[in-house]
């Protein structure tokens, strides 16, 4: 039996030193997906206050674990995962975020550095957090190109 609510209930009992984790070039974090529907919306609250749970992986996700670590083979990822929810990865005195994608991170990376939180980009209500620090390799810090 799955008991989705008891690492929320762990978490809210303990005292979480460090969140760890890394970001989607669409703004994930730890697979909490920006919402991918409109007949179900989602609102900034509902986003911070989220739980662990089991969602569906976003295509693109799919593609970027599959490339990876599988040599492109998508079938070997997994469509869903097990995730903690904002609420959970936010409660911990620190937040550390990772990232090495190079050009793939560098329109996140700003809008995690300089956008205020949103459900359109996950990842931004780590903005909101005391202890935040966000290290990237050096591609993605480079600034965008503009040419085509």
């Amino acid at each position: 039996m799955l008991e989705l609510d008891r690492p929320s209930e762990e978490i809210a009992r303990r005292t979480i030193a460090t969140t760890y984790g890394g970001f989607g070039y669409q703004g994930h974090l730890a697979f909490n997906e920006p919402p991918s529907s409109r007949w179900s919306p989602v609102t900034l609250e509902m986003l911070r206050e989220g739980k662990t749970r089991i969602v569906p992986l976003a295509v693109d996700t799919i593609i970027a674990h599959a490339q990876r670590a599988l040599g492109g083979n998508v079938a070997g990822v997994p469509p869903m995962a097990v995730t903690l929810g904002m609420k959970d990865l936010l409660s911990a005195r620190r937040v550390r975020l990772y990232t090495d994608g190079g050009s793939w991170k560098q329109t996140i990376l700003r809008i995690l550095l300089f956008s205020e939180p949103t459900v359109d980009y996950p990842v931004t209500l780590a903005s909101d957090h005391a202890d935040v620090h966000v290290i990237v390799d050096a591609a993605s810090a480079e600034a965008p190109s503009a040419e085509w």
